[in-house]
Parts: C-alpha cells; sequence; structure tokens
C-alpha cells in the first residue's frame, strides 16, 4: 500500500516544497535589497529544480526497474510454456503405453511409439539450462529425459528382437512399469512446478 501511494507521497511534498520556498521568497525579499533579493531568489530556484530533478530521475529509475520485472516475468512465462508444451506430449505418449501396458496390448503399439519418446527426450536434452527460469526445472527436464531415454530403448530393444511386429514380446516384470510410473509422475511434478510458476509471475 505504501509503494502504490508513493508517486502521491511525492507530488504533495513537492507541492509542499515549492508552497515553503514561495512563502519564504515573499517573506525575505521585502527585507532585501536590490542584488541581495536576487541572490536569494536564484539560490532557492536553484534548489527547488535540484529537487525537482532528483524526484524525476527516481521516478524514472523506478518505472525502468519495473518495466524490466514485466518484461523478465513475461519471458519466463514464454519459457515455462515451451517446456509444459513438451511436458504435454510426453506425458500422453507416456500415458498411452501405461494403457497398453495395464491391458497387456503393448504388441498393439505403433512402430514409432519408441522413436516419438526418443523426440521427447532429444528436446529435454535440448533445453538451454541456463535460460531456464527455475533450476528445480532443469533437474527435473534433465531426470526426464534420461527416464524416457530409457523407456523407448526398452521398446525399441523389444521390437528389435521380435522376428515380426506381431511377435513383439515386452518385459512383463515391474520394470516396464516402475519406469513409466517415473516418466509419468515426473512430468506431471515439473508441469505443476511451471503452472506456479506461471502463477507468480502473473499475479
Amino acid at each position: 500500500m505504501f509503494k502504490e501511494n508513493l508517486p502521491i507521497l511525492e507530488i504533495v511534498a513537492g507541492i509542499s516544497t515549492v508552497c515553503i520556498a514561495v512563502v519564504s521568497v515573499s517573506i525575505l525579499v521585502p527585507t532585501l535589497r536590490g542584488d541581495t533579493a536576487a541572490a536569494w531568489v536564484q539560490a532557492i530556484g536553484a534548489i527547488l529544480a535540484i529537487i525537482a530533478a532528483f524526484l524525476i530521475g527516481d521516478r524514472q529509475y523506478v518505472a525502468g526497474r519495473a518495466l524490466e520485472r514485466e518484461r523478465r516475468a513475461e519471458d519466463d512465462i514464454r519459457r515455462f510454456e515451451i517446456v509444459m508444451a513438451i511436458l504435454a506430449r510426453t506425458e500422453v505418449i507416456t500415458g498411452i503405453i501405461a494403457k497398453a501396458f495395464e491391458k497387456s496390448q503393448m504388441g498393439d503399439l505403433p512402430i514409432r511409439t519408441n522413436q516419438y519418446l526418443t523426440d521427447c527426450a532429444k528436446a529435454f536434452q535440448q533445453l538451454p539450462a541456463f535460460d531456464m527460469p527455475d533450476p528445480k526445472l532443469v533437474v527435473l527436464a534433465t531426470s526426464i529425459a534420461d527416464a524416457v531415454q530409457e523407456l523407448s530403448e526398452i521398446l525399441g530393444r523389444a521390437r528389435n528382437e521380435a522376428d515380426s511386429p506381431a511377435m513383439v514380446e515386452f518385459p512383463s516384470d515391474d520394470s516396464i512399469a516402475e519406469k513409466l510410473n517415473e516418466v509419468l509422475n515426473l512430468t506431471r511434478e515439473a508441469t505443476q512446478l511451471c503452472v506456479n510458476e506461471i502463477l507468480q509471475r502473473r499475479f
């Protein structure tokens, strides 16, 4: 509240300063002679000019900082939205694989499924770490990339070892289920982080 009223307080302070100066001059000038009176008027005018320059410069500095913060916030939001787009694609693909695994229908997955996962992993790996707005998001993106790549390799090995697409046998143990859960949990955590960070910068 105080910061919001700061411009008003500055204006009031400036007006008060001018009023005091005018009253002072009106009292002093009649009692002074020629050159002395002119010197006093010039001195007071110089002081008022310095005060005005300071107030104007300070307001410009504050306004500049505010614009810079807004610009930086918008840049951060765009970066978060890019990451969220990759997260959404990764979650959709992983979700499809998880449903197929639960129904023992892994053989019905599209042949390019593992390539889709590899593309997602590469997208995370290519994110510029130093430009990421949140260090935790860098860690999550790296973890997701590794987990997605491992899942893609599992699917790829199963297809390469099969004599035909109809005879693909995927791992039936808990390893693939754990990897699927890991990817889904990481993507959801990263998505929630992005949403929270965007809300903080917009409000």
